[in-house]
């Protein structure tokens, strides 16, 4: 399950925040939840030569690690996404745009400009990259 999950049904009818603010005030339970859904993800995607695999189930988790990867302020286009990811491991743009849709449709990525003029990662989007960092 990618971390983003927890922010989507079923679990926003618990809290519309996540689990950031049903857990607010308690950042050790929140913590242990991002970590051990880490743990649990890092079991079962990863390659023997430690690669990460990019199948459509984690391509969010991959883009959004990888929009993090730029200046806070860039807009950046699905080439420039692309091109900041290891050779090995690229996506081609057009399997990133759905995904940066999907983030900008979450509110962890912002279009500020239009939609075609980048994107770059919300405050919450970049509070959940530190959390699912490697």
């Amino acid at each position: 399950m990618e971390p983003s999950s927890l922010y989507e049904a079923p679990f926003s009818s618990v809290h519309a925040g996540g689990p950031d603010e049903l857990f607010s005030g308690n950042e050790r339970i929140i913590e242990g939840i991002f970590e051990k859904l880490k743990a649990v993800n890092f079991g079962l995607t990863s390659h023997p030569q430690g690669h990460l695999e990019t199948t459509a189930r984690n391509q969010i988790s991959y883009q959004l690690k990888t929009l993090a990867k730029l200046d806070l302020w860039t807009l950046a286009t699905s080439d420039d996404v692309a091109n900041k990811m290891p050779v090995a491991e690229r996506l081609s743009p057009r399997t990133i745009q759905p995904a940066i849709r999907r983030l900008v449709k979450l509110d962890l990525a912002e279009r500020p400009e239009g939609d075609k003029h980048g994107t770059r990662l919300t405050l919450r989007g970049r509070r959940l990259v530190s959390k699912i960092a490697d």
